[in-house]
C-alpha cells in the first residue's frame, strides 16, 4: 500500500511537472510573440520618424539587422528596398494580407511561410507618410534561438519538481498513512472510535464495521474451536473406529481407533483409502456406500471381527463423502462365549448335586437302603444340597455384581484392616480344621466402597488360599495403604491357568475344587468387587510354592 500511494503521488508529481513546463513554455512562447510584434512595431514606429530625414529607400540598409529584415513598397506593390534581398528580383507584394491592411487602416501583421527566406516569418506593416508601405519582419528561427535560452532553466526546474514530487510522495505517504497505522494498533481497542486525535472521521464507519465484524468471527472461531473441541474429544474417547472419506475416497478425518486398526500415521496425508488399507471386503463396503447405500456388514480385520456401518453423508442434497463406523464385536463374542460357557458350567455344576441327591433319595424311597446306611445316604443329600446352596448364592451374587457401578457401591469409608480381621475370625474354624496358620498384619486404611462387597471379596480371598494350602501351612493378610493382599504357602496356580483362574467355574484341579467344596465362582467374585470400586487385581503365584494376591485401590 506504502509503494502504490508513494508512486501514485510521485506519478502525479511527474504529471504536474510535465503541466507547469507546457503552460510556462506555452506562456513563455505567447509573450515573445507578443514582444516579437511589440519589438517590430516600435521599430516602425521609430523608422517612420526619421523616414522624412533619410535620403532614399536605400538608407533604410542601416536599419536591417540579422534579426530584423526591412522592405519598402510603394502603393502599387512594387518593392523599392528589400534588406536581405535585391529588391528587382521581388515580386509584387500588393497582395500581401499585411500590406492590403497596411493600405487600408495604417498598419497590418501577419503570420505565413516566407518563399523568399523559406521559412515561417512574423510581418508588421506600416503606412508611411508618402504612401509608401514599410514592413518589418522577423523569421520564426530567430524567435526558437531567443527561446531557446530558456531551455536550461526548464529543464532545471523539470528535474527539481521530479526531486520534490519524490520527497513529498514518501513524506505525504508516511502523513497520509501515520493515522491509519495508528488505527490498526489501536484496533482491539473498544474506544478506538472516540479517539479524536488521530484518527480520520471518514473512517470511523469502516473502523465500526471492522469491530463488528471481528467480534462476531472471534465468537464464531470460539464457537467452533468449543465445536471442534467437543468432536475431538468425542472421536478420542469413543471405543469404535470413526473413518470419514471425502469425494475422493481420501482420508480426511480419523480417530485413534481406526488409525490403529487400519495403520494410518497420526499426522496422515490426504491419501486415497487404498493406500492404507488392502482389505477387499472393507473396499466393496466403502464402494456400495459411495453408491449411496448404507451398508452394515461384519468383516476379520487384523484378525478380530467387526461390525463396520458405511453411510453416505449428504450435505444440501450433495454427496461430500462417506463416513465409517468400526465395531469391535471381539467383547461382544467373548461375553457371548462367556455366556453359554456359564450356562452351560452352572447346569454342570447343578446337575451333579441333584442327580447325587435325586439317586440317594430314590434309593431311600424304595428301601434300597440298609437301616444302618441311611444317616450315612442322608449326610451325603444334606452335603450336595449344601453345596448346590451355595453354588446358587456365588451365582446370585455375581449377577449382581454385573450390575453393580462405583457410584452404587461407594457409600462409606471402610476400614480394609478390620475387615480382614472379621473375615480370618470368621474363617478360623476352617483353617483350624486344616492346621493353616492365619495372621492379618498391617495399618488401619480407609478406601470408599460398600462393606459387604468388600468383605466378600477378602472372605473369599482368605477362603481360597485356606482351601488350596498344604496341611499345616499359613496364610499372611496384610494391608497396606490403600492395597491388601493374600498370601499362602499352597499348592500355586500353574502359569498357564493364571490367565483364567479368574474366569466363572474355572477349576485348575476339578477333582480337588470338590474335595475342597469350592465352586469355581469365588475368585471371580473377587474380581468382580475389585472392578466394581476401580481396583487392579495383581496376581503372583509359583506352582508348589504359594499365591500371593493382592488387590490396589
Amino acid at each position: 500500500m506504502n509503494e502504490r500511494i508513494s508512486l501514485n503521488l510521485f506519478y502525479m508529481g511527474i504529471f504536474s511537472a510535465v503541466i507547469a513546463i507546457l503552460v510556462t513554455a506555452g506562456a513563455f512562447y505567447y509573450r515573445m510573440e507578443n514582444q516579437v510584434k511589440e519589438y517590430l512595431q516600435e521599430e516602425s514606429r521609430v523608422i517612420t520618424q526619421v523616414y522624412s530625414y533619410l535620403e532614399g529607400p536605400e538608407s533604410l540598409a542601416p536599419f536591417a539587422s540579422d534579426i530584423i529584415r526591412i522592405t519598402l513598397i510603394d502603393s502599387l506593390g512594387h518593392v523599392l528596398f528589400e534588406s536581405e534581398k535585391e529588391s528587382a528580383e521581388m515580386g509584387n507584394h500588393l497582395n500581401r494580407s499585411e500590406i492590403q491592411s497596411a493600405l487600408k487602416t495604417g498598419s497590418g501583421e501577419s503570420f505565413r511561410f516566407s518563399s523568399t527566406l523559406e521559412t515561417d516569418v512574423y510581418y508588421f506593416a506600416q503606412k508611411l507618410p508618402d504612401g509608401h508601405v514599410l514592413r518589418l519582419s522577423m523569421r520564426k528561427t530567430n524567435l526558437f534561438s531567443i527561446f531557446s535560452s530558456v531551455y536550461p532553466f526548464l529543464i532545471l526546474l523539470f528535474v527539481a519538481i521530479i526531486l520534490l514530487s519524490i520527497i513529498s510522495a514518501f513524506w505525504l505517504t508516511k502523513l497520509f498513512l501515520k493515522p491509519i497505522h495508528e488505527m490498526i494498533t489501536r484496533l482491539d481497542s473498544e474506544h478506538v472510535v472516540d479517539d479524536n486525535t488521530f484518527i480520520y472521521h471518514e473512517l470511523v464507519p469502516f473502523i465500526v464495521e471492522i469491530n463488528k465484524q471481528r467480534k462476531n468471527t472471534q465468537h464464531e472461531l470460539k464457537r467452533l474451536a468449543n465445536e471442534k473441541e467437543k468432536l475431538s474429544v468425542l472421536m478420542k474417547n469413543m471405543p469404535e473406529g470413526l473413518l470419514f472419506l471425502d469425494e475422493n475416497k481420501s482420508v480426511v478425518m480419523i480417530n485413534e481407533e481406526a488409525s490403529t486398526l487400519l495403520h494410518v500415521p497420526e499426522e496422515h496425508e490426504l491419501r486415497h483409502i487404498i493406500y492404507y488399507s488392502r482389505n477387499l471386503h472393507l473396499n466393496n463396503l466403502i464402494d456400495k456406500a459411495f453408491l449411496g447405500k448404507r451398508i452394515s456388514e461384519e468383516i476379520s480385520l487384523n484378525g478380530k471381527q467387526y461390525q463396520v456401518l458405511a453411510s453416505p453423508v449428504i450435505v444440501l442434497s450433495e454427496f461430500v463423502g462417506v463416513i465409517c463406523l468400526f465395531m469391535d464385536l471381539s467383547a461382544k463374542n467373548k461375553v457371548e462365549q462367556l455366556r453359554r460357557e456359564f450356562t452351560a458350567n452352572a447346569s454342570h455344576e447343578l446337575k451333579t448335586p441333584l442327580t447325587s441327591i435325586l439317586g440317594y433319595a430314590e434309593m431311600i424311597e424304595n428301601n434300597m437302603v440298609k437301616t444302618e446306611d441311611v444317616p450315612r445316604f442322608a449326610s451325603k443329600i444334606h452335603q450336595e444340597s449344601k453345596r448346590m446352596l451355595m453354588l446358587t448364592e456365588d451365582i446370585m451374587k455375581l449377577a449382581e455384581l454385573d450390575e453393580v457401578r462405583f457410584e452404587e457401591v461407594a457409600k462409606d469409608f471402610v476400614d480394609l484392616f478390620s475387615v480382614a480381621e472379621e473375615c480370618a475370625s470368621s474363617l478360623e474354624p476352617i483353617a483350624a480344621s486344616k492346621k493353616v496358620v492365619m495372621e492379618v498384619k498391617g495399618i488401619a486404611t480407609k478406601i470408599q466402597g460398600n462393606r459387604r462387597l468388600l468383605f466378600e471379596m477378602v472372605y473369599n480371598l482368605m477362603d481360597n488360599a485356606i482351601r488350596y494350602n498344604r496341611e499345616g501351612g499359613s496364610v499372611l493378610v496384610l494391608v497396606d495403604e490403600k492395597s491388601i493382599s493374600v498370601r499362602d504357602t499352597g499348592i500355586g496356580i500353574p502359569e498357564k491357568s493364571q490367565e483364567r483362574i479368574f474366569e466363572r467355574f474355572y477349576r485348575v484341579d476339578k477333582s480337588r475344587s470338590k474335595e475342597t467344596g469350592g465352586t469355581g465362582l469365588g475368585l471371580a467374585i473377587v474380581k468382580h468387587v475389585a472392578e466394581s470400586h476401580y481396583a487392579k487385581v495383581i496376581l503372583d503365584s509359583k506352582e508348589n510354592k504359594g499365591t500371593e494376591i493382592r488387590i490396589q485401590f
